[in-house]
């Protein structure tokens, strides 16, 4: 898997990150898919932050919580929401 991608278009930021999730199984066969991929995208503007997810992944609402939280990382702007890292104890696993 591939590093995040991200491209700047005039003052719009343009981000994409891979997503990863592990599919249970009751039994796991030859053919059994242990992996769902994905990607989120991110459009950050000057006062706006846009998401676009693909592919079966948990809620991005945690993270949002996370920044209304951190007076300081939100005084950043929209801009922080691409480089602040989502904890893993808070993101909601995808129902598969």
């Amino acid at each position: 898997m591939g590093a995040a991608e991200v491209a700047q278009y005039g003052d719009v930021l343009f981000a994409v990150f891979k997503t990863v999730t592990y599919v249970e199984h009751a039994e796991l066969t030859a053919t059994s898919e242990v992996v769902d991929t994905g990607a989120i995208m991110v459009f950050a503007g000057p006062d706006f932050v846009v998401t676009v997810r693909n592919g079966h992944h948990g809620s991005l609402g945690p993270l949002r919580e996370d920044l209304e939280a951190d007076p300081h990382q939100l005084a950043k702007g929209p801009a922080a929401v691409p480089v602040t890292p989502a904890p893993t104890s808070s993101i909601t696993p995808a129902a598969s």
